[in-house]
């Protein structure tokens, strides 16, 4: 969070290029997914399975990776 906020203010402190921020957290992405208590994975793996079938670039995406780049 303190990256982000230095990032956002900017340098005079003023964020002037921002009137509202608001950071997600696991609920927020559960609603949005419309996802139960109960197979969580298996909900993001047919979640997954649809958005790979109609865009490219979700298809390519390694699934069993863990996501990190390393620098």
């Amino acid at each position: 969070m303190l990256m982000w906020t230095r990032i956002l203010k900017e340098r005079d402190g003023s964020g002037p290029d921002f009137d509202f921020i608001y950071f997600v957290g696991p609920s927020d992405f559960s609603k949005a997914m419309n996802l139960t208590d109960t197979d969580i994975i298996g909900q993001l793996d047919r979640y997954y399975e649809t958005q790979s079938a109609s865009d490219a670039r979700s298809a390519q995406v390694d699934r069993k990776s863990s996501g990190t780049t390393t620098l």
